[in-house]
């Protein structure tokens, strides 16, 4: 306004109509109506940004490409307010990535936005710090030209997916309520949600965005220029500037935003290709549909279920489909009304999710959410076994494990916060903060926990009170889950440093340095500490002094390191998996190799979940939704349950837990499954959906415990005829007078 300012100054001064000057009442009106003008002229400005993503600095040539790419910004978009990069700054997340990325960043004039993708972080030797400490926060918001931008984090430490954090979320709805009905938003982040399966809450992100005016949505992580549309929004994805399967490397996209919408181009350097797509309307058009209500019949687990998408005009549907639980997508007939019926024989008990996406006759495609319960019940209406009996429910995310130590629960959270609770009452007894989060699973011994977290700190507790008893500095993170062991504390760190720490004082005994990040928990045997890292090397310590005992290479790059999943010692030899999906079986004295498996090319699997062992056979799971087993002694596939036959549900990164006949697993499709190894099949699953389940079940008489990546806690009653006398709730609330 300062420009305008000076301008009706002077037009003041000078301003005559014929001989007499202009009356004051009559120059503060045509002050007023300048000014008006000003400001609407400003609000109309016409202005161009500049979309980048999966830079992937650390890739060969990736900072050649980054910097040919802005040097072609601002020669085709000269005018361009602002950059916003969608996530994979970076190949491996290091601080000397993160650093030359923001070198290059810092040697144009145009300001950049940046959102974190699961490059910058499944790696990183500090977590989310590095990025927040060098490149900035994970979340931010902005107002531009009567546009809201709001970038989101869908990262996930030490994983590829994508997840919404509740209390992400929750900053996100407060954003969009607080704009003025005039503004629209447009929200930036990595993981394309609604298309790929690889974001667990996009639904609810979906949900929750298409109550509000949000035109836009840009992401990365898929290296092109797909575009599609829900909801009346347009999500975007932004090619890349380091390389791209289809399009060649060096890809971007530009927005040219003026009154009339928003003009997405398309901009290929390697090829000198500028191409315009169709105009984005700013204010996203209006919706007679509103949400899906179910009916009771959703109770029985058998039978249909019966639905409404409602609606204030007659509903055009030229067609539609339905979900439940990201299973198969299949037809369904929806009435004008909105109303439709599904038959569902044998549902899971537990929490379900169901979407219905359908377009109707102007071409839009919608899609509405409905979360639902289920339960089996007997004749009388009472749920039986398998039930949820109780939810803790947390603030965030959770991929650390629970442990279970009596009636105690602990449990790490994303949040930062480490928490125990009553497993009788319910209650929570204590909860401590650390400065980052915690994907650590704890270890208890002697009274103590003891738990790492992203700060840089692992902390021992006393478990009952919650006081810390002693805290220890790591070199970076601690993402790894420590091992109790002869009075020691065994866990590595983001530097690649293993610690042996003293339990009851915390005082440093020796640390061995591995070339990268030390994720997994080491396994105890005769004296000798064996762990993995992310420097594709396997390792086996003095548990003692620290000292070398050997070394072995494991795969053909740092990427299939055997890093995540904890190995397991049977007999006289150490068994572990690697990120290529094979298994290897090493001496324990001489890390001889004694066996590999290689599954098939068409095989997924096995995963990055741990093993369990029963007799001579190794339990573990598959990326293709299987639970299998192998022979310790050959290598030998000897077990194999397919979990859901009718459409995979991936395995990941769950161990099972085992209690000497049933395996017990969570799935990324957000269900817990109970596998019976006499008899090769599932015996019983419950859906808790929606959330990944990447953290290991954990057993507490004929209850199980598992965690998700929404946040939530369930505790699940098994399905047996009567409560086995281990049951702590058994014993506890016996009727008085009654045997035992």
């Amino acid at each position: 306004m300062r420009g305008y300012s000076e301008r009706f100054r002077t037009a003041w001064r000078g301003r005559r109509f014929g001989s007499r000057p202009l009356p004051r009442l009559l120059f503060v009106v045509f002050l007023l109506a300048l000014c008006s003008g000003a400001e609407a002229l400003h609000a109309q400005t016409t202005f161009t940004f500049v979309q980048i993503t999966d830079t992937h600095i650390g890739v060969s040539e990736a900072d050649r490409k980054l910097r040919q790419t802005l040097t072609d910004i601002q020669k085709t978009f000269p005018d361009t307010a602002f950059i916003i990069n969608t996530g994979d700054l970076t190949e491996m997340g290091t601080r000397d990535e993160l650093t030359t990325y923001m070198s290059i960043i810092r040697e144009t004039t145009i300001p950049v936005y940046n959102v974190p993708g699961n490059h910058d972080v499944r790696w990183s030797e500090t977590g989310k710090g590095g990025f927040r400490e060098i490149v900035g926060p994970t979340y931010q918001q902005f107002d531009y030209e009567n546009l809201r931008f709001i970038l989101l984090d869908t990262s996930m430490l030490c994983e590829h997916h994508g997840h919404f954090d509740q209390m992400q979320l929750e900053r996100l709805e407060t954003a969009l309520q607080s704009m003025p009905t005039s503004m629209s938003a447009v929200l930036c982040f990595h993981h394309p949600p609604l298309i790929s399966g690889n974001v667990d809450n996009d639904f609810d992100f979906a949900e929750l965005i298409r109550r509000y005016n949000v035109p836009l949505v840009l992401v990365g992580h898929g290296h092109n220029f797909t575009r599609y549309h829900y909801n009346g929004t347009t999500y975007v994805l932004g090619g890349s500037t380091s390389y791209a399967y289809v399009l060649g490397d060096r890809a971007y996209r530009a927005f040219q935003v003026s009154p009339d919408g928003i003009l997405p181009y398309k901009r290929v350097v390697k090829t000198d290709r500028l191409t315009s797509e169709s105009m984005i309307p700013r204010t996203r058009a209006p919706s007679y549909y509103g949400e899906i209500t179910l009916s009771a019949s959703h109770k029985d687990g058998n039978g249909r279920i019966r639905g409404r998408i409602a609606t204030t005009a007659p509903l055009r549907v030229k067609s539609a489909t339905y979900q439940f639980d990201r299973g198969r997508r299949l037809p369904l007939e929806v009435s004008p009304s909105g109303k439709f019926e599904i038959l569902v024989p044998g549902m899971a008990p537990g929490y379900h999710q169901l979407n219905v996406m359908f377009v109707d006759d102007k071409k839009t495609t919608h899609l509405r959410v409905a979360n639902f319960r289920t339960d089996l019940l007997d004749k009388d209406g009472r749920p039986q076994p398998p039930t949820i009996r109780r939810i803790f429910t947390l603030p965030s995310g959770i991929q650390s494990s629970p442990v279970v130590d009596g009636r105690l629960l602990f449990i790490g959270c994303n949040d930062g916060a480490f928490r125990a609770f009553d497993l009788v009452s319910g209650e929570l007894l204590w909860q401590q903060p650390t400065g980052a989060e915690i994907i650590s699973t704890p270890a208890v011994s002697e009274g103590r926990v003891v738990v790492g977290s992203n700060d840089g700190y692992v902390y021992c507790f006393d478990k009952t009170t919650g006081g810390v008893l002693w805290k220890h500095r790591a070199q970076k993170a601690v993402m790894a889950s420590p091992l109790i062991a002869e009075g020691k504390v065994f866990v590595g760190d983001g530097e690649g440093i293993l610690h042996a720490l003293d339990l009851r004082s915390g005082q440093l005994l020796w640390q061995f340095r591995a070339k990268k990040m030390i994720k997994m928990r080491p396994a105890y045997a005769g004296g000798s500490l064996f762990f993995g890292a992310w420097d594709n090397a396997f390792y086996s310590v003095n548990a003692k002094d620290g000292q070398l005992r050997w070394a072995v290479p494991v795969s053909s790059t740092s990427q299939f390191s055997a890093a995540t999943a904890h190995p397991i010692t049977t007999g006289t030899r150490v068994i572990f998996t690697s990120h290529d999906y094979k298994i290897r079986c090493l001496d324990q004295k001489t890390g001889a190799h004694l066996w590999l498996y290689e599954p098939e090319p068409s095989e997924l699997g096995p995963s990055y979940s741990a093993f369990v062992v029963s007799g001579n056979t190794l339990f573990s799971t598959s990326l293709s939704g299987r639970v299998v087993g192998f022979d310790a002694l050959s290598g030998k596939k000897v077990f194999d349950v397919n979990v859901r036959p009718e459409y995979p549900d991936a395995l990941f990164d769950s161990a099972p837990s085992f209690d000497g006949r049933y395996l017990y697993v969570g799935s990324t499709g957000g269900y817990l499954y109970c596998v019976d190894t006499h008899v090769p099949r599932v015996a019983w699953k419950v859906a808790l959906q929606p959330g990944f389940i990447f953290s290991q079940p954990v057993l507490w008489g004929d209850h199980v415990l598992v965690a998700t990546t929404e946040g939530k806690i369930f505790e699940i009653l098994a399905p047996q005829l009567e409560p086995a006398p281990t049951d702590p709730l058994h014993q506890i609330r016996q009727i008085p007078g009654t045997k035992k």
